[in-house]
């Protein structure tokens, strides 16, 4: 049995791959020899996903908006600056996660350049799109997996066992928190240089935490009569 879903939406990109429901029942034979190695059944749910674009915007008036007095301020856009790339090229997955609560950051933990934006000047919009393409969250990578046997004891008696492993590879997917994909520019350190980052606080461009659960096992076992 084979099952394919193609999934497009407006906010995602196509996916590399879509994802597939394949079962396959393998190694059926009669007698003592069938018992112990038939009834096998394998299955599995994968889905490989292109991360959300980034949204990046600045904190033009704070709580005060005069154009605005239901909102904030936060629905400015940023300059793109020439030549910088969008993400950061020190940084390492390894260096993601929840951060310290002392005041030190690491270069390698920025997902985002914050040298690539800039605030335009006073009375100015910013050129930046409102989703940029060319700057996405984590792709999302997930596998779930099924192994069942079902074993006949007598004519109307059946056994069935089952493992489900969700998410099988333990991925970790990061994030900024949940599926946020908003920075807010003015948190941004003006560079990523050693001597900026040790008393910095920012949380601008981080991953601080994890999108997907971690790997789920389950074991089930049903008498069927």
């Amino acid at each position: 049995q084979h099952q394919i879903e193609i999934v497009l939406d407006d906010d995602d990109r196509a996916m590399p791959a879509q994802p597939v429901e394949h079962r396959e029942q393998f190694l059926h034979q009669g007698g003592v020899v069938g018992r112990v190695v038939g009834g096998w059944s394998v299955s599995g749910i994968h889905q490989y996903q292109s991360g959300r674009p980034i949204h990046i915007e600045y904190d033009a008036f704070g709580s005060s908006n005069p154009y605005f007095a239901a909102g904030d301020g936060f629905s400015f856009r940023p300059d793109i600056v020439p030549g910088q790339p969008f993400k950061n090229p020190q940084y390492r997955r390894h260096c993601s996660g929840p951060l310290a609560p002392t005041a030190g950051r690491n270069p390698c933990a920025f997902y985002i350049n914050p040298a690539a934006f800039s605030i335009p000047p006073a009375g100015e919009f910013g050129n930046a799109p409102n989703l940029i393409s060319a700057l996405r969250m984590p792709a999302y990578l997930n596998e779930d997996l099924s192994v069942s046997k079902r074993t006949q004891i007598a004519e109307n008696l059946d056994l069935q066992f089952q493992a489900n492993f969700f998410n099988a590879f333990n991925r970790t997917i990061f994030s900024s928190g949940g599926n946020a994909q908003t920075f807010i520019i003015n948190a941004a350190p003006p560079d990523l240089s050693g001597a900026t980052l040790a008393n910095s606080n920012t949380i601008f461009g981080i991953m601080t935490s994890q999108q997907n659960a971690p790997r789920i096992i389950q074991f089930g076992m049903r008498l069927e009569f």
